[in-house]
């Protein structure tokens, strides 16, 4: 009886997509800064808990049946004792891949390419700006913990990336939002 349920259940889990294919055609063509803002209100020093989001889009190309179009955008947004806006830094990037026969691909393909490894490829970008950015705004310097797109999997008949432990981090195609506490250094009085 118990394993006859182990097996229902496990016709019933949705096998993430294998990108694996398109993966293995691609090449990053272009990436660059296509906007960029970052604010800062009366703060001294990061607040403690920071919200993160990340909106991750594949962009149809009809003219070029080779490039895929990535569009990534990210923000972090801190509030302070008021409930404000205490800091708000924001970057789109767009990446351009080469892919020799995009056409035999699956939008899900595209859309799972586009989550994974587009997230990848931008993300190192993301991060500098952020340490950039805290740090010229006489904040200490955040530094945003790797990704690793292995811990991602996109699943196209549920329409959202699921982490390591197959848990939904968005349930839209192409956004994926997290809310995280980020780690800030702590400053010491003199």
């Amino acid at each position: 009886m118990a394993k006859q349920r182990k097996t229902a259940d496990k016709q019933n889990e949705i096998a993430p997509l294998d990108i694996t294919a398109i993966v293995q055609q691609a090449e990053l063509q272009d990436l660059r800064l296509l906007t960029c803002a970052c604010r800062i209100g009366t703060l001294t020093r990061l607040p403690s808990d920071l919200a993160q989001s990340i909106s991750i889009q594949e962009i149809p190309k009809d003219d070029d049946p080779e490039a895929l179009v990535v569009r990534a955008t990210f923000t972090i947004v801190g509030e302070d004792v008021e409930g404000q806006d205490g800091i708000r830094v924001e970057a789109s990037y767009g990446l351009i891949y080469r892919i020799t026969s995009l056409k035999d691909f699956t939008q899900d393909h595209r859309v799972g390419f586009a989550q994974v490894i587009g997230l990848n490829n931008a993300w190192p970008y993301w991060r500098e700006f952020v340490q950039s950015c805290t740090a010229r705004m006489g904040l200490p310097p955040l530094t945003l913990p790797l990704v690793r797109p292995a811990q991602l999997r996109f699943t196209p008949s549920q329409d959202r990336i699921m982490n390591k432990a197959n848990e939904p981090v968005e349930k839209k195609q192409t956004k994926t939002t997290t809310r995280k506490k980020q780690p800030r250094k702590q400053s010491r009085k003199s």
